[in-house]
């Protein structure tokens, strides 16, 4: 007899291991369990997110869509998040997530949108954050709008206390987001991303099952993932090369598969902009129809391909107008760029780096090994472009012109340099007669020939008299003013002020100015000796290609970035 109640006892165990849903509720959740899970919706059964939408249905965080049905890929709007977050926040703090009902006439997210204001104005914030306006600006229209997964993600680092966050990974960066609100919620193990990488899709619409996931992580840590983001080894994934494998030689400087894969990335960059640009030039009515397109969220390249039927395929090998075909013009445009980075290395001795530059490049190889942590790009790969950098820098500062010849070529260039006070009249202006304006300009004149030495007063009085809001010398165009004028402008000495000008409805008074006191013409007219030099050194230098680099295959490579679109910015 014993021996049969002990066997009934066994077979009622396995019963209800057998009728209860997978997972009991955790002890370790941060919220208490509200209700017990059924096994009523029957779209989410073995389904990849099934114990984290038991979870959150238990604690009250999510319903179904029905009774029956969770509808996991169904999206989440941004008012539901709203109430979410606000339901989270509560629950949190002990509270039951009930807001009660809304006002007469009063939306239905409003109870949550007070509860949220309040709960997030006692949390110390350095600064207005994403969630916060959304709060105060938060309308029918907004609040039916789906809610991605950036925004959702933001919401809930804004909610969650520090104690929620701990961390059991250490993510510095990611392909597509790097934001620290972000990494907090990677590094706590709530999010993991959407592929090895951990890249994050934050522009993607958020659905059911997904918020359902993230959700489940943070009330019940024991579903939290520990995750380290495989690196993205460029070389190998763009190329088919390992990073080491030297694919040219410049002189004497050997160019790896590493380094070639991160200029090629650039190269490749700059095509897909360019192209993009040739699209809308090449389709105007279809982007008229993209821009007036608000339920399409995709590039104009996509709408062209998905609602137009255009093939946008790019013919690599195919030759344009002037022989040369896409893949010939990458190739091209990437090996000017190294061979550029060659000859600045191999000139360092004559324009060497100073002290702050070589501290500043340890520091960047420190951020660096933290903000692109995502690429298994070489260490030495990037100190050589940030060096290459320095140098022309260091060559910029030492070829800046005299200011007689900074000055003689912006004349060239039809420009002078100085203060320019417009005193323009009519109905609308700020002088209402001829006369009042050339009065005015007479008497401006004036002042300014006696304070040629004080360029404050002399803004001063270009800001006060002037019909613009100009109070510092700039480049004056001088296809501006009439051919009389011009010439006049084109004589005026340096340091002098000009004759009072008549123009149709204005008149100008002039100070001519130094352009060497200005820092930015002058790196401006010293950067065309030094592109000139540096050009010559490129002509003059010695370019050999091994196999490995003629067999690379350029299409494939924009293939493999165009899926790594978040990489294009490099």
């Amino acid at each position: 007899m014993k021996k049969s109640l002990r066997f009934s006892s066994l077979l009622l165990a396995l019963l209800l291991t057998l009728t209860l849903p997978a997972g009991a509720y955790s002890a370790q959740s941060l919220v208490p369990q509200v209700r017990t899970y059924t096994g009523a919706f029957t779209d989410v059964s073995g389904l990849w997110c099934e114990d984290a939408v038991i979870t959150c249905y238990e604690s009250g965080l999510l319903s179904g869509k029905t009774d029956r049905t969770f509808a996991p890929h169904a999206p989440l709007t941004i008012g539901q998040v709203v109430v979410i977050s606000a339901r989270l926040a509560d629950l949190l703090q002990g509270g039951d997530g009930d807001f009660g009902q809304p006002e007469p006439e009063e939306s239905w997210y409003m109870p949550a949108v007070r509860f949220l204001g309040t709960y997030l104005s006692n949390m110390e914030m350095d600064s207005i954050s994403l969630p916060r306006m959304a709060l105060e600006i938060l309308d029918d229209d907004m609040a039916a709008q789906t809610c991605t997964r950036y925004i959702f993600a933001l919401f809930l680092a804004e909610v969650l206390p520090e104690e929620a966050l701990t961390p059991i990974n250490h993510i510095t960066s990611l392909p597509d987001v790097g934001e620290p609100e972000i990494l907090s919620l990677y590094n706590a193990g709530i999010l993991t991303g959407s592929d090895a990488y951990g890249t994050f899709h934050g522009e993607e619409d958020l659905n059911r099952g997904q918020a359902a996931a993230m959700l489940a992580r943070v009330v019940d840590p024991a579903q939290r993932v520990s995750f380290t983001p495989q690196r993205l080894e460029l070389a190998q994934t763009m190329l088919g090369l390992a990073p080491d494998t030297v694919v040219m030689h410049i002189d004497g400087y050997a160019v790896t598969a590493d380094l070639y894969s991160l200029y090629l990335s650039g190269s490749l960059a700059q095509y897909a902009m360019g192209r993009y640009v040739d699209l809308m030039d090449q389709y105007p009515d279809e982007f008229l129809a993209y821009l007036n397109d608000d339920a399409f969220t995709d590039g104009f390249d996509v709408y062209l391909r998905d609602v137009c039927g255009i093939d946008i395929s790019v013919e690599w090998n195919t030759p344009d107008a002037g022989g040369m075909t896409p893949a010939q013009k990458v190739r091209s445009d990437t090996q000017a760029s190294l061979t550029e980075l060659a000859v600045l290395l191999d000139h360092q001795a004559q324009y060497p780096l100073t002290d702050a530059q070589r501290a500043e490049l340890e520091e960047m190889a420190a951020e660096f090994a933290d903000s692109l942590s995502y690429l298994d790009i070489q260490p030495q790969s990037a100190l050589d472009a940030a060096a290459a950098q320095c140098v022309r820098e260091n060559l910029i500062a030492a070829s800046v012109p005299s200011a007689s010849e900074i000055d003689r070529m912006l004349r060239e260039e039809g420009y002078l340099y100085g203060l320019c006070a417009e005193l323009c009249y009519g109905p609308y202006e700020m002088y209402e007669t001829r006369e009042e304006a050339k009065e005015t300009a007479a008497s401006l004149r004036s002042k300014m020939a006696g304070h040629l030495d004080d360029p404050d007063y002399l803004g001063y009085l270009t800001w006060t008299y002037g019909s613009g809001y100009d109070d510092t010398p700039t480049l004056i165009a001088l296809s501006d003013f009439s051919e009389n004028n011009r010439r006049t402008l084109s004589a005026l000495s340096m340091g002098a002020v000009s004759a009072v000008l008549e123009e149709p409805d204005r008149f100008v008074v002039v100070v001519r100015l130094d352009p060497s006191d200005d820092e930015l013409i002058r790196e401006a007219a010293a950067q065309i000796p030094a592109e000139t030099k540096i050009g010559e050194w490129a002509e003059a230098a010695s370019v050999t290609t091994t196999p490995a680099c003629d067999a690379i295959n350029i299409g494939a490579a924009y293939d493999v970035l165009m899926e790594l679109d978040s990489l294009l910015s490099i």
